[in-house]
């Protein structure tokens, strides 16, 4: 489900059918060099959507994008049983796809675990888009409408969710999906309202011409009565939609006056702006790399870099804003850089470990903040330290280039706070060292999960071990956050974690300073927190570190904490 309250006119949603014809093929050889030639074709579709996502800081749109890929690469599950069908049986490439998807579909969907279970949702929609290729029919067009509705189908698959406009859907009603299922989720962060696995829905919609529909408690109603669409809508405006106006760009304190920081993620100077419109309090974390994607075969030179940073820091208006310097590796590959593959790039060679091995590039980058900081707050923050020696050498190459700079007579910024984004176990373990040596702490969440769980957050297969809910997580967290308070520097949060609703009450008790979160939740969490109690939620917090499962700590937070 994603919450909120929606009601508007009902536009039913059915995407025509592929017709998949169900001949055999006389030359199978052609057939299977065909269908590999489609996969290529599509997995440089999806690769090139996902860096495209994953450049704009829609991060949860390029992991689905990456498990989509992950499927593609499986040759033991996927591609070669597809070709054995097409060699053995002599079915025709089309065929053979859609039975060996819809297998594994159903094999997911008959699963007892709730997550697990809705991954058929993504083998049939990536069914689709493999289809689409192999039997040469267009993409299919994004769900276009004209004005504001509530959009109902059998279901949307995770890429027809992404490429919805939420200005113009109002909620979204499906037949099939649960919860956890990417269209949910994606709804989620979109901020648009859904029920999954309405039963009947369709059927209720093709007469019904108004729809009602509560997803945080599933409720939906077709053709409500007058006073029913009345009362409905002075409890919207009593919703935490509503209140996002009134909280938009107002300070953020908890019931008990206590102040914390809410922060915008972003990933260009725009959406510094955009930022500020939602009422942030600052920048936690502007994603660099963005520029280094959009550079083609050619790292962007200082001056390029300046622009942009400088830029940023102005649309800030004297808002603090951290840039975390140059995040690539792992599943952020830059065509630039020309990188090795690494047998396990989370792993290998990334980040942090990228800029001391390629100093030039480090300190480039590291000139071109420097003098952008003259404009505005801005803060800098390195990525993936795992040793105080990698953090000092960082810090080294900052001195270089800041020392660069004054001989030159450039004028640079009198003081820029330096911080890590504490996002390995190791630099956890040694937080109260680290803590020492920096102005900031931010938590990257979605790598600790996992780095501490040694579970690939790509990988379907230990997909059920990836949360952040996960005891451990949520004690490395603890403990990062004490090691910060300890020697007198604030802790913030970048990861998916800050923006769940669930858990601020769990960091709220746990004394995180600040949450970086995506601009477009800032009003909404910002009206969730004037309603918790900073006592309550200590208490919360106390209970919580002494669970021994996710499934315990789910379970408690749902509903706690408030006034």
């Amino acid at each position: 489900m994603s919450g909120g309250l929606a009601q508007g006119e009902a536009l039913l949603y059915c995407p025509g059918k592929l017709v998949v014809p169900d001949g055999t093929v006389e030359d199978s050889a052609a057939e299977k060099l065909n269908f590999l030639a489609c996969v290529d074709a599509l997995h440089k579709k999806v690769s090139a959507r996902g860096e495209a996502a994953r450049a704009a800081g829609e991060t949860l749109q390029a992991e689905i994008l990456d498990a989509h890929l992950e499927i593609l690469e499986d040759t033991d599950s996927v591609i070669d049983p597809i070709l054995a069908a097409i060699e053995s049986e002599k079915k025709n490439a089309a065929l053979a796809v859609q039975e060996v998807f819809d297998g594994i579909a159903a094999a997911f969907e008959a699963l007892d675990d709730a997550y697990l279970r809705e991954r058929g949702a993504d083998m049939r929609d990536l069914k689709i888009q493999l289809l689409r290729e192999v039997m040469g029919v267009q993409d299919a067009a994004p769900v276009r409408m004209d004005t504001p509705a509530v959009l109902v189908a059998r279901d949307l698959t995770p890429s027809e969710t992404a490429g919805l406009d939420s200005n113009c859907v109002l909620g979204i009603l499906c037949e099939d999906g649960g919860r956890t299922s990417h269209t949910a989720v994606l709804a989620n962060e979109m901020g648009i309202p859904a029920v999954m696995g309405c039963k009947g829905a369709l059927q209720a919609a093709a007469s019904a011409r108004f729809v009602q529909l509560d997803g945080s408690s599933g409720y939906a109603c077709f053709d409500p009565d007058e006073a029913s669409i009345a009362a409905f809508a002075q409890k919207a405006a009593r919703s935490a939609r509503d209140d996002c106006e009134a909280y938009r760009h107002a300070r953020t304190r908890t019931a008990d006056g206590r102040e914390k920081l809410l922060y915008a993620n972003v990933a260009s100077a725009e959406e510094c702006r955009s930022a500020c419109q939602n009422g942030c309090e600052g920048v936690g974390l502007f994603r660099s790399e963005f520029l280094f994607y959009q550079s083609g075969e050619q790292l962007p030179t200082e001056e390029a870099q300046y622009r942009v940073y400088a830029e940023a820091v102005r649309n800030m208006q004297g808002r603090p804003i951290i840039i975390r310097t140059f995040d690539a590796g792992g599943d952020k590959k830059i065509p630039a850089l020309k990188l090795e593959a690494d047998e396990n790039p989370f792993l290998g060679y990334r980040a942090i470990r990228i800029c001391l091995r390629e100093r030039t590039l480090f300190k480039t980058q590291l000139r071109a903040l420097l003098r952008a900081g003259r404009e505005g707050t801005l803060r800098i923050m390195f990525p993936m330290i795992a040793t105080a020696a990698e953090l000092r050498e960082a810090k080294e190459v900052f001195h270089e280039a800041r020392g660069e700079l004054l001989r030159e007579n450039i004028p640079i910024a009198e003081h820029v706070e330096l911080g890590i984004m504490i996002e390995v176990p190791s630099a956890v373990m040694m937080s109260d060292l680290l803590a020492r040596e920096v102005d900031f702490f931010s938590i990257g969440t979605n790598d600790l999960t996992q780095y501490t769980l040694a579970a690939d957050r790509g990988n379907k297969r230990v997909a059920n071990l990836y949360s952040h809910y996960d005891p451990a997580v949520i004690r490395m967290i603890a403990h990062t956050i004490e090691s910060a308070h300890k020697a007198g520097i604030p802790c913030g949060m970048c990861g998916e974690a800050a923006g769940d609703a669930s858990y601020v009450p769990l960091l709220l008790g746990l004394g995180l300073d600040e949450f970086s979160v995506t601009s477009r939740a800032i009003p909404a969490l910002r009206a969730a927190m004037a309603r918790l109690r900073e006592e309550t939620c200590r208490e919360l917090a106390a209970r919580v570190l002494r669970l021994a499962t996710r499934e315990e700590v789910a379970s408690v937070l749902t509903g706690t904490g408030e006034d």
